[in-house]
């Protein structure tokens, strides 16, 4: 017989309501020795006035949910305490279910990995629920989704049922030679198997992907001294983080900030000024920013104008990168257009393609559109 657990399924803070969850084999008798003395129906609310152990005091006026086994999140009885989100009232319930001698409370994930061993989910449904859990932007919420409703597994499994029958057909012919299997088998075998390992890569290059939204991207901003690499990440992340100076080699660390920026999750990092510099302390900041700039998943690099170009083409290894002219308040709107223009046939000699644009983080022109 497993051990009946409990655990606060909700934050631990002042809310509207707070849900308590107990699960095991004992769940049910839990809501006798708290005062309901009827018997609980399977997925039906009760309201109920619960107290401590011996009756002296009320600890709350509560709902009471109860799933029974096999038909719950995890297979097993389950007890839900939906109580009122008083800090106070949390913890005095908690306090008197941990004197119930049969309980205990939950490991982290225990109600989860009891459900993945009573075969209600997969482990990838597992990671995908762990993920779901923990997402903070909408496109991490929408791929723990997908793994959540099983894509994954019904890729997986579709995979393996083709492995499984390619298998099953090769071992045929090498049991039973003599019965004239065709050999077309071979070649079905083997463009399943080919079919099998292009789609593979395609889910790793795919996953990849996934593993940066659901991490977050790595965005570096790099550029000269007094380029404006720190007025633009004030301007993304709406709020003074990095300090901006006309003196140049003031940032001397690479500064970081969590943003949304459309859904996505994203790590922003401003580094310092790239150039020869004496100085001990403005080297360690250009060396620590050229070593973010090869973990970047994008690189972006600010300018001043588009002769500075060249000096930034060996600091960025695989990363995506975007071309930003700043500064063009000062310029015209025909100077604008030919800096971009040459910036991207200066690019194309050395058979870059990248993103090129222009912004002003002064008067905020182009900012929507980069």
């Amino acid at each position: 017989m497993h051990d009946t657990i409990f655990a606060l399924s909700t934050v631990l803070g002042k809310s509207g309501v707070a849900v308590i969850r107990i699960s095991g084999p004992q769940a049910r008798a839990v809501a006798k020795l708290i005062g309901y003395e009827k018997e609980l129906e399977h997925k039906r609310a009760t309201l109920a006035t619960i107290y401590t152990l011996n009756r002296e005091q009320v600890l709350d006026e509560v709902i009471l949910l109860f799933f029974a086994s096999p038909h719950s999140f995890n297979g097993e009885d389950i007890l839900e305490i939906h109580l009122h989100g008083s800090i106070a009232i949390i913890n005095d319930v908690l306090a008197e279910l941990s004197k119930v001698t049969f309980l205990r409370i939950a490991e982290p994930g225990e109600f989860t990995k009891i459900a993945f061993y009573n075969g209600k989910m997969d482990l990838v449904k597992a990671e995908g629920l762990a993920d779901f859990l923990d997402a903070e932007t909408s496109m991490q919420k929408i791929i723990a989704q997908k793994q959540l409703r099983g894509e994954l597994s019904d890729t997986y499994n579709k995979w393996r049922t083709d492995l499984i029958g390619v298998l099953s057909q090769l071992e045929a012919l090498i049991d039973f030679p003599e019965d004239d299997i065709p050999e077309e088998v071979l070649d079905w075998a083997a463009k399943t198997v080919q079919s099998l390992i292009e789609e593979i890569n395609l889910h790793l290059r795919g996953h990849d992907q996934g593993v940066s939204i659901m991490n977050g991207i790595n965005i570096v901003i790099s550029g000269a001294p007094n380029v404006g690499k720190s007025s633009l990440m004030n301007l993304l992340a709406k709020k003074e983080i990095a300090i901006v100076s006309d003196i140049a080699g003031t940032t001397r660390d690479v500064i970081q900030v969590k943003l949304d920026l459309g859904g996505f999750a994203v790590l922003l990092s401003d580094t310092a000024g790239i150039r020869e510099a004496n100085d001990l302390i403005e080297k360690e900041g250009i060396r620590r920013a050229k070593q973010a700039i090869k973990e970047a998943d994008i690189n972006i690099i600010v300018l001043n104008s588009v002769a500075d170009f060249i000096s930034h083409l060996d600091n960025f290894s695989d990363a995506e990168v975007i071309w930003m002219i700043n500064k063009v308040d000062l310029m015209s709107r025909q100077d604008v257009a030919s800096s971009i223009n040459l910036l991207t046939e200066k690019l194309a000699e050395f058979n870059r393609e990248d993103e090129v644009g222009a912004i002003s983080t002064v008067s905020g022109y182009g900012i929507d559109n980069f």
